[in-house]
């Protein structure tokens, strides 16, 4: 039985089971309740145990009469104006909220008592006069309403983000299907296999393996969920044996030895950085240069920089945000994802680093253990 089907707009055809499955709830909770109500006004306990299957029959049906009467009156008012109450400013809200559950809450306090009374031909001993009971429940409702408003904000905020990151995913793998394992690159790389062969199969075979565990690893990144640093480095570090197989000598990789243990970050995150590194630094430089790799963990947090050099006669690469950081950019995509995952706690950074080299820093959290 979910919750959802009588607290979520139900239709007219849907309220009558929406209202049986209140009071077949209220039926189960008015057990416990009726038990606390008679040891808090002293019930005559001999009389409840000669006739239990009486007792245990009026306990369920006092329990539906005040589920259906508090549902009528607040909890169905309230879940059809929450939609309408997202129109107006939040203190508005607020104070509709608290107004609508007062009357609703008091309400069903005296509908319900006045119901029983009927029923069974009782009257109802209460250990508070009537009117302070509806107060009361008055204000247990507001209680009750405003902790169900925060609850639903906060879940419609949860899906918002989580449709947004998973929007994000989808478009971090489109781009790393059509940019970081692009035609051109795949193209080189299968005529860096195809000299290779000849002259070197072993080399050939590498590369073939390296190719195939990018892809491989291209398409796992698909899901939005986060991945060890340790296989950004080795999916990096795959990237960049090919095009060292391509540039030759002429380009130099450092890559960390400390461990990367225990950080995760988004997939596909490390590899088009140093895409760009390779892209635009070292491939202009006619006598090559280095993509170097480092990681710095202190005070919760982990650094991965990623430096390249570029050539100082073309001079210094205009690195404007709103340049480096346009739509549909590599770096802005991960610049978005590290915000939707950690919030402020990362971020994305680059710079000049000298005269000659070029910085790009993601910062990421890190649970220690």
């Amino acid at each position: 039985m979910k919750l959802r089907l009588f607290t979520k707009h139900p239709t007219p055809r849907q309220l009558p089971l929406a209202i049986l499955k209140v009071a077949l709830v209220g039926a189960v909770i008015g057990i416990p309740c009726a038990l606390f109500l008679s040891w808090l006004m002293n019930a005559p306990w001999d009389r409840i145990a000669a006739h239990p299957w009486l007792w245990l029959a009026s306990s369920c049906a006092i329990g539906s009469i005040f589920g259906v009467s508090f549902y009528v009156t607040c909890g169905l008012p309230m879940d059809y104006l929450r939609p309408v109450l997202r129109r107006f400013p939040p203190w508005q809200s607020r104070v509709l909220t608290i107004a609508t559950a007062m009357a609703g809450g008091s309400l069903g306090c005296v509908f319900s008592i006045t119901a029983v009374s009927l029923l069974f031909h009782v009257r109802l001993r209460t250990p508070i006069p009537l009117g302070k009971m509806a107060f009361v429940d008055g204000i247990i409702a507001v209680v009750i309403s405003l902790v169900i408003s925060a609850f639903v904000k906060l879940q419609a905020e949860k899906a918002l983000r989580e449709r947004t990151l998973s929007e994000a995913a989808a478009k971090a793998q489109t781009f790393a299907l059509q940019a970081q394992i692009n035609p051109h690159f795949f193209f080189n790389t299968l005529n860096t296999i195809s000299a290779l062969v000849p002259i070197d199969p072993k080399a050939a075979q590498e590369t073939i393996g390296r190719l195939a565990d990018m892809f491989r690893y291209t398409l796992s990144c698909s899901r939005g969920e986060l991945v060890s640093l340790e296989d950004e480095l080795t999916f990096a570090r795959n990237y960049l044996m090919l095009e060292r197989a391509r540039f030759g000598s002429r380009l130099h990789v450092e890559l960390p030895e400390s461990s990367a243990a225990g950080v995760m970050l988004p997939g596909l995150t490390l590899q088009p950085i140093v895409e760009n590194a390779v892209r635009y630094g070292v491939a202009k430089r006619v006598a090559g240069g280095t993509v170097r790799v480092e990681i710095d963990r202190r005070n919760g947090h982990c650094s991965l920089s990623v430096f390249n050099q570029f050539e100082p006669s073309d001079g210094a690469p205009n690195l404007d945000a709103g340049k480096v950081f346009r739509e549909g950019h590599a770096l802005a995509n991960i610049r978005e994802r590290l915000q939707l995952l950690f919030g402020d706690r990362a971020g994305l950074q680059l710079g000049m680093n000298g005269a000659d080299w070029v910085q790009v820093t993601v910062k990421v959290p890190v649970e220690e253990s």
